[in-house]
């Protein structure tokens, strides 16, 4: 089944970040791109938006990827991951992570770029994936 969530997580390069500020939700639609051992997900945002002050303050994220756009809706799949987020430090593994999120997204050089963005790196620690109506998998990874 993880090679299910394996494949969903590297088919897809759009989902939506979900942060905590005040013990309310708060939403994001970010592109991304994922490690090459498939353990971390890395997105770009602005330093002055809410969903990176949110991460400042609490580390704990969900992501979700689904694929209805490409997928009948009855057997279209979602996956839930759940981890920790906080930007990268400054070196050689963000600046190659930066061109990554460039080269699988194009249309965000400019921003990527942009000295005001940073780099998040969510390290998941779970996932549930839902395929279709009624089957189920969760796992917590080591």
């Amino acid at each position: 089944m993880l090679e299910k969530v394996t494949h969903l997580i590297a088919e897809q390069d759009i989902c939506v970040l979900a942060t905590v500020s005040d013990n309310r939700p708060h939403c994001s639609l970010m592109a991304y791109v994922v490690s090459a051992d498939g353990r971390r997900i890395h997105m770009a945002t602005s330093r002055s938006t809410k969903k990176y002050s949110n991460l400042l303050r609490n580390t704990s994220v969900s992501l979700l990827i689904d694929d209805r756009s490409t997928s009948e809706r009855e057997f279209a799949s979602a996956l839930t991951l759940a981890g920790t987020c906080a930007p990268m430090t400054e070196g050689e593994a963000k600046e190659q992570v930066k061109q990554t999120i460039i080269g699988r997204h194009p249309h965000l050089s400019k921003f990527v770029s942009h000295p005001d963005v940073d780099i998040l790196e969510v390290e998941i620690e779970s996932v549930l994936l839902l395929q279709g109506l009624s089957e189920s998998y969760f796992e917590r990874l080591a």
